[in-house]
């Protein structure tokens, strides 16, 4: 018998493939390299980070100039341990209204106070515009590479600012645990990656999965180039470095849990009776699993 919360991962991706209409993902071209493959190409300054606020910075990529934000919500001083957050897919992370999905919000801003350390928010490319403005950005595979690639290097350009002796933390739901876990494979400096309702077969997610409505033409057309070029499972393998705290939902219909498991190490990894909607609908698991992470990490 099929889960509620299936069911309601379903039902959500029907409605999402009906909003977007033909702006759907990669519907107009596969052409792209990999991540690893674009990093180099990548070119973003993070500033300094010493206090409280928001920076809108430029990144330079083989698709153009795209602009990310980071925001540092909570700042205790370079001696104090520091927790790195991505948000999920076609959220807006900074914002104030209660009627925008954010996780960053819901599982970190509103408790930062509980933790003693730096708390930083990383807003990604093409999320500071409007759901449809986003959908369309996303009908090239390369801008979706550009995205994923830029966050990777804002977040290794935060990392690096840390101290050596302090613990730093990469921590993602969805869209920021795929992040989370690119991170780990292909820069691998921080000490701790907390990946959340993701796993590194990311082009099976849109070839092979319920969220397969909302790929577009010639993503269809070219499911072969779309996992070739996104899932990463054997890079991460064999250069994933740090402590892994992952959490899979058992009936999520999007990152499936039989499929994305095998990234990981299961000695560490938290399962929740959850679908992928319900999970962050109702985060409580998701930050019990964050904030019981992260306390072990705060300065005693």
């Amino acid at each position: 018998m099929v889960s509620h919360h299936a069911l309601i991962d379903r039902a959500t991706v029907r409605l999402g493939s009906l909003f977007v209409g033909g702006n759907r993902f990669f519907a107009r071209s596969v052409d792209a390299p990999r991540v690893e493959e674009m990093l180099p190409s990548v070119s973003v300054s993070v500033p300094t980070l010493a206090g409280e606020g928001i920076h809108e910075i430029s990144a330079e990529t083989p698709v153009g100039t795209l602009g990310v934000g980071i925001k540092v919500v909570q700042w205790c001083g370079p001696d104090y341990p520091t927790i790195v957050y991505h948000h999920g897919n076609d959220e807006r992370p900074f914002s104030s209204s209660r009627f925008s999905p954010n996780t960053f919000r819901d599982l970190l801003v509103d408790h930062a106070d509980h933790l003693e350390m730096n708390v930083i928010g990383l807003r990604a490319p093409f999320h500071d515009g409007t759901t449809r403005d986003y959908a369309r950005k996303m009908g090239d595979l390369s801008n979706f590479v550009a995205m994923l690639a830029t966050s990777v290097a804002a977040i290794d350009g935060i990392v690096d600012q840390q101290e050596d002796s302090v613990p730093v933390a990469v921590a993602g739901v969805s869209l920021g645990g795929w992040v989370t876990n690119l991170h780990r494979a292909y820069e691998g400096t921080a000490d701790v990656y907390i990946p959340m309702l993701a796993g590194a077969e990311l082009g099976k997610l849109f070839t092979r999965s319920t969220y397969r409505r909302l790929l577009g033409r010639a993503g269809r057309e070219n499911p072969t180039a779309v996992e070739q070029t996104l899932d990463f499972g054997e890079d991460l393998r064999d250069n994933g470095t740090g402590t892994v705290y992952p959490l899979l939902a058992r009936h999520d219909q999007y990152i499936e849990y039989e499929r994305q498991r095998r990234a990981y190490d299961e000695s560490n990894l938290l399962v929740v009776d959850r679908g992928h909607i319900t999970a962050t609908l109702n985060p409580t698991p998701l930050r019990e699993h964050l904030l019981g992470v992260l306390t072990q990490l705060s300065r005693p």
